[in-house]
Protein backbone atom coordinates (compact mmCIF):
# COMPACT_ATOMS: atom_id res chain seq x y z
CA UNK A 1 0.00 0.00 0.00
CA UNK A 2 1.55 3.45 -1.29
CA UNK A 3 -1.24 5.68 -1.38
CA UNK A 4 -2.39 7.96 1.40
CA UNK A 5 -5.63 7.15 2.63
CA UNK A 6 -8.19 9.32 4.03
CA UNK A 7 -10.22 7.16 6.39
CA UNK A 8 -12.96 9.20 6.97
CA UNK A 9 -14.96 10.89 3.75
CA UNK A 10 -18.21 11.59 2.69
CA UNK A 11 -19.24 10.47 -0.48
CA UNK A 12 -22.26 9.85 -0.64
CA UNK A 13 -22.14 13.97 -0.25
CA UNK A 14 -21.33 14.08 -3.76
CA UNK A 15 -24.70 13.51 -5.92
CA UNK A 16 -23.86 13.15 -9.41
CA UNK A 17 -22.05 10.66 -11.52
CA UNK A 18 -19.77 12.50 -13.49
CA UNK A 19 -18.63 14.03 -10.61
CA UNK A 20 -17.91 11.46 -8.60
CA UNK A 21 -16.15 9.71 -11.35
CA UNK A 22 -14.20 12.94 -11.50
CA UNK A 23 -13.32 12.39 -7.96
CA UNK A 24 -12.04 9.08 -8.14
CA UNK A 25 -10.12 9.34 -11.31
CA UNK A 26 -8.21 12.27 -10.18
CA UNK A 27 -7.70 10.86 -6.77
CA UNK A 28 -5.95 7.55 -8.67
CA UNK A 29 -3.59 9.70 -10.45
CA UNK A 30 -2.69 11.81 -7.02
CA UNK A 31 -2.00 8.36 -5.46
CA UNK A 32 -5.15 9.03 -2.79
CA UNK A 33 -7.50 6.86 -1.51
CA UNK A 34 -10.86 7.14 0.29
CA UNK A 35 -13.01 5.00 2.91
CA UNK A 36 -16.64 6.52 1.77
CA UNK A 37 -18.56 6.69 5.00
CA UNK A 38 -22.41 6.44 5.19
CA UNK A 39 -24.77 8.45 7.15
CA UNK A 40 -27.55 5.80 7.00
CA UNK A 41 -27.98 2.02 6.02
CA UNK A 42 -30.42 3.47 3.25
CA UNK A 43 -27.45 5.64 1.95
CA UNK A 44 -25.14 2.67 2.39
CA UNK A 45 -27.23 0.60 -0.02
CA UNK A 46 -28.08 2.80 -2.56
CA UNK A 47 -24.50 3.89 -2.86
CA UNK A 48 -23.04 0.41 -2.52
CA UNK A 49 -25.90 -1.12 -5.54
CA UNK A 50 -24.43 2.13 -7.81
CA UNK A 51 -21.64 1.52 -11.04
CA UNK A 52 -20.20 4.60 -9.54
CA UNK A 53 -18.18 4.34 -5.71
CA UNK A 54 -14.57 4.05 -3.98
CA UNK A 55 -12.80 0.37 -3.19
CA UNK A 56 -14.31 0.94 0.34
CA UNK A 57 -17.57 2.14 1.49
CA UNK A 58 -18.71 1.99 4.72
CA UNK A 59 -21.98 0.50 6.29
CA UNK A 60 -23.55 3.33 8.36
CA UNK A 61 -25.94 5.09 10.68
CA UNK A 62 -25.10 8.66 12.12
CA UNK A 63 -26.78 10.03 14.73
CA UNK A 64 -27.10 13.31 13.62
CA UNK A 65 -29.90 11.30 11.01
CA UNK A 66 -31.68 9.53 13.84
CA UNK A 67 -35.22 11.22 13.27
CA UNK A 68 -37.25 9.06 15.40
CA UNK A 69 -38.27 5.36 16.92
CA UNK A 70 -39.89 4.56 13.92
CA UNK A 71 -37.46 5.67 11.46
CA UNK A 72 -34.65 4.01 13.26
CA UNK A 73 -36.06 1.02 13.28
CA UNK A 74 -36.90 0.75 9.52
CA UNK A 75 -33.08 1.58 9.12
CA UNK A 76 -31.84 -1.04 11.60
CA UNK A 77 -33.34 -3.86 9.55
CA UNK A 78 -31.20 -2.35 6.23
CA UNK A 79 -28.43 -2.25 8.65
CA UNK A 80 -28.84 -5.63 9.67
CA UNK A 81 -28.93 -6.87 5.85
CA UNK A 82 -25.89 -5.40 4.84
CA UNK A 83 -23.52 -5.90 7.83
CA UNK A 84 -22.92 -9.25 7.02
CA UNK A 85 -22.12 -8.05 3.40
CA UNK A 86 -18.77 -5.62 4.28
CA UNK A 87 -15.94 -5.20 7.00
CA UNK A 88 -16.40 -1.61 6.72
CA UNK A 89 -18.37 0.19 9.58
CA UNK A 90 -19.21 4.30 9.75
CA UNK A 91 -19.87 6.26 10.63
CA UNK A 92 -21.87 5.73 14.05
CA UNK A 93 -21.82 6.80 17.25
CA UNK A 94 -23.47 9.20 19.62
CA UNK A 95 -24.03 12.92 19.80
CA UNK A 96 -24.45 14.58 23.03
CA UNK A 97 -24.70 18.00 21.94
CA UNK A 98 -27.77 20.15 23.16
CA UNK A 99 -28.77 20.71 19.41
CA UNK A 100 -28.75 16.81 18.82
CA UNK A 101 -30.49 15.85 22.01
CA UNK A 102 -33.32 18.40 20.42
CA UNK A 103 -33.91 15.36 17.84
CA UNK A 104 -32.92 12.36 18.95
CA UNK A 105 -32.81 11.52 23.23
CA UNK A 106 -29.67 10.37 24.83
CA UNK A 107 -31.70 7.41 25.71
CA UNK A 108 -32.84 6.59 21.96
CA UNK A 109 -28.98 7.44 20.31
CA UNK A 110 -27.62 4.76 23.05
CA UNK A 111 -30.79 1.69 22.09
CA UNK A 112 -29.43 2.07 18.38
CA UNK A 113 -25.63 2.39 18.87
CA UNK A 114 -25.87 -0.78 21.07
CA UNK A 115 -27.86 -2.36 18.26
CA UNK A 116 -25.48 -1.59 16.05
CA UNK A 117 -22.62 -2.89 18.12
CA UNK A 118 -23.73 -6.25 18.29
CA UNK A 119 -24.84 -6.94 15.18
CA UNK A 120 -21.22 -5.99 14.37
CA UNK A 121 -20.19 -8.09 16.85
CA UNK A 122 -22.30 -11.07 16.45
CA UNK A 123 -21.26 -10.75 13.16
CA UNK A 124 -17.15 -10.04 13.92
CA UNK A 125 -17.16 -13.87 15.69
CA UNK A 126 -17.74 -15.84 12.55
CA UNK A 127 -15.30 -13.34 10.17
CA UNK A 128 -11.58 -14.19 9.73
CA UNK A 129 -11.16 -10.32 8.69
CA UNK A 130 -11.54 -7.36 11.33
CA UNK A 131 -14.48 -5.19 11.35
CA UNK A 132 -13.25 -1.76 11.20
CA UNK A 133 -15.70 1.54 12.89
CA UNK A 134 -15.55 4.83 12.07
CA UNK A 135 -17.01 6.83 15.48
CA UNK A 136 -18.79 9.69 15.79
CA UNK A 137 -18.26 11.17 19.41
CA UNK A 138 -19.10 14.32 20.28
CA UNK A 139 -19.87 14.78 24.40
CA UNK A 140 -20.30 11.44 24.64
CA UNK A 141 -16.79 9.79 24.24
CA UNK A 142 -17.44 8.40 28.02
CA UNK A 143 -20.72 6.34 26.97
CA UNK A 144 -19.24 5.16 23.57
CA UNK A 145 -16.39 3.55 25.69
CA UNK A 146 -18.66 1.99 28.16
CA UNK A 147 -20.83 0.38 25.52
CA UNK A 148 -17.85 -1.13 23.30
CA UNK A 149 -16.55 -1.83 26.82
CA UNK A 150 -20.10 -3.54 27.41
CA UNK A 151 -20.58 -5.14 24.30
CA UNK A 152 -16.50 -6.88 24.68
CA UNK A 153 -15.30 -5.04 21.36
CA UNK A 154 -12.06 -5.35 22.04
CA UNK A 155 -12.24 -8.90 22.63
CA UNK A 156 -13.78 -9.23 19.03
CA UNK A 157 -12.15 -9.28 15.61
CA UNK A 158 -12.94 -5.43 15.75
CA UNK A 159 -10.98 -2.32 15.11
CA UNK A 160 -12.57 0.89 16.65
CA UNK A 161 -11.39 4.10 15.06
CA UNK A 162 -12.52 7.29 17.23
CA UNK A 163 -12.99 10.07 14.23
CA UNK A 164 -12.01 13.65 15.20
CA UNK A 165 -11.78 13.26 18.92
CA UNK A 166 -12.96 15.98 21.00
CA UNK A 167 -13.15 14.52 24.26
CA UNK A 168 -10.95 15.06 27.61
CA UNK A 169 -7.67 14.39 28.88
CA UNK A 170 -9.30 11.11 31.08
CA UNK A 171 -11.37 9.86 27.89
CA UNK A 172 -7.88 9.79 25.36
CA UNK A 173 -5.76 8.07 28.12
CA UNK A 174 -8.98 5.63 28.53
CA UNK A 175 -9.18 5.17 24.76
CA UNK A 176 -5.53 4.34 24.17
CA UNK A 177 -5.31 1.85 27.01
CA UNK A 178 -8.86 0.27 24.92
CA UNK A 179 -6.62 0.21 21.74
CA UNK A 180 -8.50 2.08 19.45
CA UNK A 181 -7.49 4.36 16.72
CA UNK A 182 -7.89 8.03 16.23
CA UNK A 183 -8.88 9.56 12.68
CA UNK A 184 -6.67 13.15 12.68
CA UNK A 185 -7.94 15.61 10.61
CA UNK A 186 -6.56 19.14 10.05
CA UNK A 187 -9.25 21.37 12.37
CA UNK A 188 -7.58 19.13 15.12
CA UNK A 189 -4.69 20.77 14.74
CA UNK A 190 -5.96 23.81 14.88
CA UNK A 191 -6.89 23.85 18.74
CA UNK A 192 -3.76 23.96 21.45
CA UNK A 193 -5.83 20.77 22.60
CA UNK A 194 -6.04 18.87 19.86
CA UNK A 195 -2.09 19.34 19.13
CA UNK A 196 -1.70 17.76 22.47
CA UNK A 197 -3.58 15.06 22.08
CA UNK A 198 -2.18 14.11 18.54
CA UNK A 199 1.68 14.00 20.43
CA UNK A 200 0.06 11.69 23.75
CA UNK A 201 -1.85 9.46 21.31
CA UNK A 202 1.13 6.53 20.08
CA UNK A 203 2.25 6.64 16.63
CA UNK A 204 0.92 3.59 15.95
CA UNK A 205 -2.47 4.40 16.46
CA UNK A 206 -2.55 7.26 13.82
CA UNK A 207 -4.69 7.35 10.57
CA UNK A 208 -5.76 10.46 8.46
CA UNK A 209 -9.03 11.95 7.34
CA UNK A 210 -10.87 14.74 6.39
CA UNK A 211 -14.15 14.50 7.38
CA UNK A 212 -15.19 16.41 3.40
CA UNK A 213 -17.13 17.38 2.10
CA UNK A 214 -19.51 19.14 4.59
CA UNK A 215 -22.37 19.69 2.43
CA UNK A 216 -23.47 17.95 -0.60
CA UNK A 217 -21.12 18.48 -3.95
CA UNK A 218 -23.40 19.66 -7.11
CA UNK A 219 -21.25 21.85 -8.79
CA UNK A 220 -18.35 21.30 -10.86
CA UNK A 221 -16.26 24.13 -9.38
CA UNK A 222 -17.12 23.04 -5.64
CA UNK A 223 -15.57 19.91 -6.85
CA UNK A 224 -12.27 21.14 -8.28
CA UNK A 225 -11.90 23.40 -4.71
CA UNK A 226 -12.45 19.76 -3.21
CA UNK A 227 -10.14 17.93 -5.43
CA UNK A 228 -7.61 20.45 -5.30
CA UNK A 229 -7.92 20.68 -1.19
CA UNK A 230 -7.29 17.10 -1.43
CA UNK A 231 -4.32 17.08 -2.94
CA UNK A 232 -2.87 19.38 -0.61
CA UNK A 233 -4.37 18.55 2.89
CA UNK A 234 -3.34 14.59 3.18
CA UNK A 235 0.47 15.44 2.38
CA UNK A 236 0.65 18.41 4.41
CA UNK A 237 -1.44 16.38 7.60
CA UNK A 238 1.48 13.84 7.54
CA UNK A 239 4.14 16.94 7.58
CA UNK A 240 2.37 18.53 10.05
CA UNK A 241 2.05 15.36 12.54
CA UNK A 242 5.55 14.70 12.38
CA UNK A 243 6.59 18.29 13.52
CA UNK A 244 3.89 17.97 16.12
CA UNK A 245 5.61 15.14 16.96
CA UNK A 246 9.38 15.67 16.07
CA UNK A 247 9.38 12.36 14.33
CA UNK A 248 9.04 11.01 10.37
CA UNK A 249 5.26 10.28 10.33
CA UNK A 250 4.83 9.06 6.68
CA UNK A 251 5.94 5.75 7.21
CA UNK A 252 4.28 5.14 10.16
CA UNK A 253 0.75 6.10 8.55
CA UNK A 254 1.96 4.00 5.98
CA UNK A 255 2.20 0.98 7.91
CA UNK A 256 -0.85 1.57 10.51
CA UNK A 257 -2.82 2.12 7.53
CA UNK A 258 -1.91 -1.39 5.86
CA UNK A 259 -2.40 -3.13 9.62
CA UNK A 260 -5.56 -1.88 9.23
CA UNK A 261 -7.13 -2.04 5.74
CA UNK A 262 -4.49 -3.49 3.96
CA UNK A 263 -5.56 -7.82 5.25
CA UNK A 264 -8.80 -6.34 4.04
CA UNK A 265 -8.76 -7.74 0.42
CA UNK A 266 -13.13 -8.38 -0.22
CA UNK A 267 -14.59 -5.40 0.88
CA UNK A 268 -18.26 -6.36 -0.71
CA UNK A 269 -18.93 -10.22 -0.68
Amino acid sequence: MTNLIDTHFHFDFIKEDHLRQQLLTEMEQASLELVAQTVLPSEYQRLITQDIKPDRVSLGFHPWWIENQQQAESELVVFEKWVSQTHLIGEIGLDFSDKRLVVASKALQVSIFKQLIQHVVSQSQNSQEPYILSIHAVRSVTEVLNILEACHVMQENIIPIIHWFSGTSDELTRLIKMDCYLSINPRMLTTKKGRTYVTQVPRERLLLETDWPSHPITLENDLHTLISALKTTLPQLVEDLSALRDEEMLEVIMKNQQKVYGANTKWIK
